[in-house]
C-alpha cells in the first residue's frame, strides 16, 4: 500500500529531475500537462510522478545555453513567441522551441542565421498566431497592454477572470493602482500571472 511518504518521495524525485533539467515552474507544469493531464503536482499520483520523471529522457537535461541572436527580427520573434506562450498558443517558451518554429517557417536552424526576408515570414506567422488568440496589436501603444487585453478577454469569456477588471488585478499582483503607474516589470509580472491562468484553462479544456 502506497503511503503519504511514498508520494512525497515520488514528488521530490520529480521536482529534482526538473531542477536538474533547468525547468522553471511553468515548464514543469507544461510537462505534467503533456504526460498526465495535470498542472498541479498536488493532484498527481506516484505513477504520474514516475511517468513524468521517465519522460525527462526526452527533455532537455541542462539549461538552454544557446547563444541568443539580438538582431531586431530575433528580438521581435522572441517577444512574440513568449506572448504566444502566455496566450496558451505554444507549450514551450524556451529558445530551443522557438528555434524549431523558425526552422519550419524560415528554413534556417537558428535565429542568428535568419535573413531579413525570412525574418519577416517568421514574424508574420507569429503575429497571425497571436491574433488568433485575440490580440489586437493596434489597441494600445504598449504591446504588453495588447497581450494583457487578449488574456483578460480569454479568461472573462470562460468565466475565469480573477478580479472584476484588469486594473483591479494589476493592483492585486503588482500593488500598482493604475496602468499609467505600471512599469514594464509590473506589466510583465501581470502577463506571467494571467498566462498561468490561461494555460490552466486551456489544459482543462483539452
Amino acid at each position: 500500500m502506497k503511503t503519504a511518504l511514498d508520494i512525497q518521495r515520488a514528488r521530490r524525485s520529480w521536482f529534482g529531475a526538473c531542477k536538474k533539467a533547468g525547468l522553471d515552474d511553468d515548464m514543469r507544469r507544461a510537462v505534467q500537462m503533456r504526460v498526465c493531464g495535470k498542472t498541479s503536482a498536488a493532484e498527481m499520483t506516484i505513477a504520474e510522478f514516475n511517468a513524468c520523471v521517465l519522460s525527462m529522457g526526452g527533455e532537455k537535461t541542462t539549461k538552454d545555453t544557446r547563444r541568443k541572436s539580438e538582431t531586431p527580427h530575433a528580438r521581435k520573434a522572441r517577444a512574440l513567441w513568449i506572448s504566444a506562450y502566455h496566450l496558451g498558443m505554444v507549450d514551450d517558451p524556451r529558445e530551443k522551441a522557438l528555434a524549431a518554429f523558425v526552422k519550419r517557417q524560415g528554413k534556417v536552424d537558428d535565429l542568428r542565421f535568419l535573413p531579413p526576408a525570412q525574418g519577416t515570414v517568421v514574424i508574420d506567422a507569429l503575429m497571425d498566431m497571436t491574433r488568433r488568440a485575440g490580440v489586437d496589436w493596434k489597441a494600445f501603444k504598449d504591446p504588453r497592454r495588447c497581450v494583457l487585453s487578449a488574456q483578460w478577454a480569454l479568461l472573462s469569456r470562460a468565466g475565469a477572470a480573477p478580479a472584476p477588471d484588469l486594473a483591479s488585478h494589476l493592483y492585486a499582483v503588482a500593488g500598482v493602482p493604475a496602468f499609467f503607474q505600471a512599469t514594464e516589470r509590473h506589466l510583465d509580472a501581470l502577463i506571467k500571472d494571467l498566462g498561468k491562468r490561461v494555460r490552466a484553462l486551456k489544459g482543462k479544456a483539452s
